[in-house]
């Protein structure tokens, strides 16, 4: 994901997502250009294999992250219509990214996730549960898997402190040569209750949105990197159905070893976790 200065508007995450809900494609089948004429071979990024483990980890499946050969189209916002911002060719082990995407953890991840599933298509056991948080998948992802079952949107109505908050960081000394101080932040909530919740989320500003995860990266006890996920929805409600959990994650370098992570969801704060980037 872009990191976003404190205290900046956040709305630019959810927006993302709304534009890969119609811009994520996954095989040469998709009616546009596979390879446009201004691809051209690039090296991984060096959060790339640490996105790879945490994908493996998710998906429970392993592959050979060194056999995928990359390919960007330096400067586009998208590969083809309708706005394709990656594709993973499974005969070539290629993925190609929109050069302005090769930095968004959750769209990279859900073309990882595809060369480790081995399928163009989105089955939902992978895509929408045991990934999901971790690899965007909106539009015609859901439509591939088939939507999640309904949930009784009637349950009580709780507060973020009524239900499990949890919270970690994939590596608190992330190694400064293998992924140059990237970590991933995920925040998971979790209902507990035999039967659905409903869970009111507090009001970003006067904007009409609601705040669900987020996290300060704080540089030697200085605010540096502010993120959030807002709910694009008029009622501050957020159902979880029984036993239900969900997750988010955050990408994020720690270049400095008084690194502090400060998570958080529907504006109950967590415990802050330290990090301490090692060479």
């Amino acid at each position: 994901m872009t990191h976003l200065p404190r205290r900046r508007r956040s709305l630019a995450r959810t927006a993302l997502l709304a534009l890969l809900a119609a811009g994520i494609a996954c095989d040469a089948s998709i009616s546009a250009p596979v390879f446009p004429r201004n691809a051209v071979r690039m090296d991984a990024l060096p959060q790339y294999e640490l996105w790879w483990r945490l994908t493996e980890r998710c998906s429970g499946r392993t592959g050979d992250f060194s056999a995928i050969h990359w390919y960007q189209a330096p400067g586009s916002r998208a590969l083809g219509s309708p706005d394709i911002q990656g594709v993973f060719l499974p005969r070539a082990r290629n993925i190609l990214l929109a050069g302005n995407s090769i930095a968004d953890g959750p769209l990279v991840r859900h073309e990882m996730l595809h060369a480790l599933v081995r399928d163009g298509v989105h089955p939902a056991e992978y895509f929408q549960d045991r990934c999901g948080g971790t690899v965007v998948c909106l539009g015609e992802c859901i439509e591939d898997g088939g939507p999640q079952p309904a949930v009784d949107s009637l349950g009580p109505i709780v507060s973020p402190s009524e239900i499990s908050v949890t919270s970690r960081v994939d590596s608190t000394a992330p190694s400064l040569s293998r992924d140059d101080g990237w970590v991933v932040i995920t925040i998971e909530v979790h209902n507990p209750r035999a039967s659905a919740v409903r869970v009111r989320l507090p009001a970003w500003e006067a904007s009409g949105w609601y705040e669900s995860f987020s996290f300060v990266l704080s540089i030697c006890g200085l605010p540096g990197w502010y993120a959030t996920d807002l709910e694009p929805v008029r009622d501050s409600l957020l159902v979880l159905g029984p036993g239900q959990t969900r997750r988010e994650t955050f990408d994020v370098q720690a270049y400095a070893r008084c690194s502090e992570v400060s998570t958080a969801f529907g504006g109950d704060t967590l415990p802050v976790i330290k990090v301490v980037p090692v060479p």
